[in-house]
């Protein structure tokens, strides 16, 4: 691992075995972001308060939501509070945690998607025109049916459907959307499963990238009746304590085969600066 910090912009590469290195991301990410508000002598504020709002107001929209919020958030403490207050005052609309630990300590579900480094690698070993397919029928070799939420956003949306096969349309219970617009992209996967004569009742779209509550009230008037609807709610949970969270972001940068096994060397960076979350 190299750790660089200039001027108040952090860079970290961390190379070795994929099996290992993916594991840094979420564990150091979280770390990055909780020392970053401890140095800066910055306390949270209406932890609480601002959960049990958040849980009452999804309730009553009956909308589906899970905490997607570990590797921004303010520190552990605040993402337990929030889980226990959704918890409490969600009902059944919540749904479980990203945190493993947490899903296991308030047995409710571990919840989550695929990265999009599993699209990102399937591309530099057998190229960008059969990345999608070749990362969708690996994780269905894997999985075998289990963990059907798929990105469809890697090499955007346009390209990752022209690829997403009738099998594979079927098989997946649920696609997320990531970025772009969200009523666009709304529109978009319920025309292709018409088109391939799937009820798109059947399916579901999880809403994730950046969420508050306006956008939620937002997506849920829109697809009312269309199609079901969930929600992966990250920083707006677990670092809205009267803060500005860490942009933040780990990528797959480089990907090395050693002869004909799949045994990738991979470089991931951390960019650090400071923006105002939506």
């Amino acid at each position: 691992m190299h750790i660089n910090q200039e001027e108040g912009e952090l860079k970290i590469e961390i190379e070795g075995y994929w099996y290992r290195t993916v594991l840094w991301e979420v564990p150091l990410m979280a770390l990055i972001s909780e020392l970053y508000f401890k140095m800066m002598g910055i306390s949270p504020k209406e932890t609480e308060a601002k959960a049990v709002q958040k849980a009452l107001e999804l309730k009553a929209l009956k909308a589906d939501h899970s905490d997607f919020g570990t590797r921004r958030r303010f520190s552990f403490e605040v993402q337990e509070k929030v889980i226990d207050c959704l918890q409490k005052h969600s009902g059944e609309y919540f749904k479980g945690t990203s945190n493993i630990y947490l899903a296991m300590k308030y047995d409710t579900i571990p919840i989550g998607t695929m990265p999009h480094e599993w699209f990102m690698y399937h591309g530099s070993i057998f190229g960008y025109r059969s990345a999608n397919m070749k990362a969708l029928e690996a994780w269905v070799e894997v999985y075998q049916g289990s963990l059907g939420i798929t990105l469809t956003d890697t090499y955007t949306t346009n390209t990752f459907l022209q690829n997403f096969s009738l099998k594979q349309a079927k098989l997946f219970d649920e696609v997320r959307w990531d970025s772009g617009d969200p009523l666009e992209f709304t529109d978009q996967i319920i025309r292709f499963y018409k088109e391939n004569r799937i009820d798109p009742l059947s399916k579901t779209i999880v809403y994730s990238d950046s969420l508050n509550m306006e956008q939620v009230k937002e997506i849920k008037k829109y697809v009312v009746g269309r199609i079901h609807d969930a929600y992966g709610i990250g920083t707006y949970f677990t670092n809205n304590v009267g803060t500005t969270p860490i942009n933040m972001v780990i990528k797959l940068t480089e990907v090395k085969m050693n002869g004909k096994k799949s045994l990738p060397i991979r470089h991931k960076i951390v960019r650090h600066s400071r923006k105002k979350h939506r």
